[in-house]
């Protein structure tokens, strides 16, 4: 009698495919590319839901991370820092650990509601690739629209956002890659635009521990109100070109 095409869907005729890498799990789990798609995914935090991962801890009249559906850069929700009032230097921070291997060109992603009331706002990145804790910081302060970096002349303007805060808010997309082998900042891209910043020296300690990596989002206070920082998402990535 007539037979048709094999049926494909069928359990026993099912073809499957082997993923090289568990990144590539957590790249097509994610949702959202990666703003420059350059490094392997380490991890992926949209906050949809919970902080699990993630320590948290405040100073003065800041509060711990919390999640929140009042703004998403992911559907439902974001992670979301408050860290007082200037008055007060207020703070609010957050951050994840990770023991690493040999990766020596590590980067960090995330996404900040950016508005006149947000703090002011630093993603810190450490790593202890042979022996010295090198220290990565990328600072964007919403009052002045400065962009700075902490290096070993201190803290320094490499950019600016193109606008101070603005009222209504926006997504504001950051990444910091740094070269922990030679400590050494690789780039920032902040929004659209791309900083070159590989002529800035780390800072390093030799009091760290080998081979562990710390993720971590710091808000300060740096406005008259109450200043709110909602985070859409976190990334974490190694083997950066």
């Amino acid at each position: 009698m007539p037979r048709g095409l094999p049926d494909y869907y069928n359990p026993d005729t099912l073809v499957s495919q082997r993923l090289a890498n568990v990144e590539e799990v957590v790249t097509a789990l994610r949702g959202i590319p990666s703003i420059d798609n350059r490094g392997r995914t380490l991890f992926f935090e949209n906050f949809n839901g919970n902080l699990s991962g993630w320590v948290s801890s405040s100073d003065e009249d800041g509060s711990v991370a919390v999640i929140s559906t009042a703004q998403a850069m992911i559907s439902p929700a974001s992670a979301l820092l408050d860290a007082g009032t200037l008055g007060n230097s207020g703070s609010s921070w957050m951050w994840k650990n990770i023991q690493l291997g040999a990766s020596a060109l590590l980067g960090f992603e995330t996404s900040l509601w950016y508005s006149s009331g947000a703090p002011t706002f630093r993603m810190d990145l450490r790593y202890d690739l042979a022996g010295d804790e090198f220290f990565a910081r990328l600072e964007v302060r919403p009052a002045s629209g400065e962009i700075r970096i902490h290096s070993t002349d201190g803290s320094a303007i490499v950019g600016a956002v193109g606008y101070n805060g603005i009222a209504t808010g926006a997504w504001l997309p950051l990444k910091v890659v740094a070269d922990f082998a030679n400590g050494a900042y690789t780039r920032l891209i902040v929004g659209q635009e791309q900083i070159d910043v590989s002529a800035y020296a780390l800072t390093s300690s030799v009091l760290a521990v080998p081979g562990r990596a710390e993720f971590k989002i710091h808000c300060l206070a740096g406005n008259a109100v109450t200043n709110l920082a909602n985070i859409g998402h976190a990334t974490g990535t190694v083997d950066e070109p």
